[in-house]
């Protein structure tokens, strides 16, 4: 059935409530956390403007917001270069995975427009520099060279192949 005017689009269910929640904050914003939760880096690019604007940001701090993000990739991508090429690439893989998984949980703690939400914003920018230049990085070593191009673009078009999904 449909939902109540006024109520939200889908209902969580219980497991996925926070157990902290004294100000009814999260049942109140049901429909902002549940795109928010949505699996894909894609959804939560496109959900996470509006979730801020929910919780009072304005456009410019929202800017901002979003920028974090890259400047933050920016800032470690030079690192990351090093590390893999000291460490391997699978270890790098596996510290973004891991890093990434701890980012998308620290996005549910957001609740207020603060700097945590920059600090979010910067470690998830890290996770996916960490992720993409090696998951680029180790396609690049296995495929061979002569089908490097094509190899490169199959691997990057792969990727995007869930975006349409997981932006509903």
């Amino acid at each position: 059935s449909a939902p109540a005017v006024g109520g939200p689009l889908i209902s969580l269910p219980v497991w996925l409530h926070p157990v902290w929640d004294p100000t009814g904050f999260y049942q109140d914003h049901t429909d902002e956390i549940a795109a928010l939760r949505v699996p894909g880096a894609s959804a939560l690019a496109l959900h996470l403007p509006g979730f801020l604007q929910s919780l009072g940001a304005r456009e410019a701090e929202i800017g901002r917001i979003m920028a974090v993000h890259a400047l933050a990739a920016l800032c470690v991508g030079p690192l990351v270069g090093r590390v893999m090429d000291r460490r391997g690439r699978t270890i790098v893989i596996r510290a973004g995975a891991l890093l990434f998984v701890f980012a998308n949980a620290l996005y549910l703690a957001i609740d207020r427009i603060s700097a945590f939400v920059y600090l979010v914003r910067v470690v998830d920018g890290i996770s996916a520099t960490l992720l993409y230049a090696s998951l680029f990085t180790y396609a690049a070593d296995v495929v061979p060279a002569d089908r490097r191009t094509e190899g490169l673009g199959l691997f990057g078009a792969s990727s995007e192949e869930c975006r349409p999904v997981s932006d509903l």
